[in-house]
């Protein structure tokens, strides 16, 4: 049996999804104007393209354990950022859901192997 790398499983699995949501893109009636269309480049080049290449400079630099904690924490920060810029009030599923994650990078930061890990991709990242 062959194996395929990481990069190619993610990419089958975002053609399958774009192929299975293409009737429902279809059905919707799409008035497209020049300005439109710049805004979804726009968008695509800096959201994607520009986003990814931060992210995964990142990953280089911090290591894949950091990442996944900064990942896991963002949408803490997001409600934490709409509660301040558009007064939106977090639901109590909300504060369950932050402190669920908060309560997971606590207790993840306690395993022995994950901080390991770290602490190993640290030392060899500064010995380059």
């Amino acid at each position: 049996m062959k194996c395929y790398g990481t990069g190619f499983a993610i990419f089958f699995m975002m053609a399958v999804c774009a192929a299975a949501s293409l009737p429902l893109a279809l059905s919707v009636p799409i008035a497209a104007s020049p300005e439109g269309l710049g805004y979804v480049v726009v968008l695509g080049v800096l959201n994607t393209g520009i986003v990814y290449a931060i992210y995964n400079s990142g990953i280089k630099e911090a290591g894949p354990v950091a990442a996944t904690v900064f990942m896991t924490i963002s949408p803490v920060f997001t409600m934490a950022l709409d509660f301040f810029f558009s007064r939106i009030m977090p639901t109590a599923t909300f504060a369950i859901g932050a402190a669920l994650v908060l309560a997971g990078i606590v207790v993840c930061g306690r395993i022995p192997a994950a901080n390991a890990f770290a602490v190993r991709r640290t030392k060899e990242t500064q010995s380059q």
